[in-house]
This record gives C-alpha cells, sequence and structure tokens, in this order.
C-alpha cells in the first residue's frame, strides 16, 4: 500500500492605500491510494475554501509592516520594497514576495 499526498497552501494579502487591509488563504491537497500491487486505488481531494480570511488595518515604518486585524491578531515583517515588488523576511531564512496586482 502506499500512495501520494501533494498539497499547496497560499495566502493572498491585499493592503489599500488608505490603511485597510485584507488577508485570505486556502489549502488544497489531492491523495492518490494504492494497492499493495502499485495499482491505482482510489482518490479524494479537498479545498478548504477561504477559512483564513480576515480585515484589518496597516502600517509601516522603517522597514517594518504591521498587521493588525479586526480578530485581534497581529503579524509584523520586516521588509523590503522596490518598485511593484515586496520582499518578506519571515525568518529562518525564508522570504516571501509579494507582488503589486492591479
Amino acid at each position: 500500500m502506499g500512495g501520494s499526498f501533494p498539497s499547496a497552501h497560499d495566502t493572498y494579502p491585499t493592503l489599500a492605500a488608505e490603511g485597510p487591509c485584507q488577508r485570505g488563504g486556502r489549502l488544497m491537497a489531492s491523495a492518490e491510494f494504492k494497492d499493495a500491487s502499485g495499482n491505482p486505488d482510489g482518490s479524494g481531494s479537498v479545498d478548504s475554501g477561504d477559512p483564513s480570511f480576515a480585515r484589518g488595518t496597516w502600517s509601516a515604518a522603517n522597514g517594518k509592516l504591521l498587521l493588525r486585524f479586526s480578530n485581534g491578531s497581529v503579524e509584523q515583517y520586516d521588509y523590503y520594497a522596490e518598485a511593484q515588488s515586496m520582499m518578506f523576511k519571515l525568518g529562518g531564512g525564508k522570504n516571501r514576495l509579494w507582488e503589486r496586482v492591479r
């Protein structure tokens, strides 16, 4: 028996010029199951929709972006902005690139 379980988690923030922000996200995954001989035996998938949607406000100063959401959560990121892109430093050597979309 075996199989595979690929998944993807996507988040998409929106920062409006006047200070409001919102964040959404979803998890999508699929699975394929195999029998003892390695033959396909079934499959399944899941799409969480948008359970992490939140609204709030944002501010930026001195290379730090602060997001305050109406559910009480707060996120702070070090960032670097250039032209139409922003690079967020997430820690542990990980970064996230956001690009302006019109």
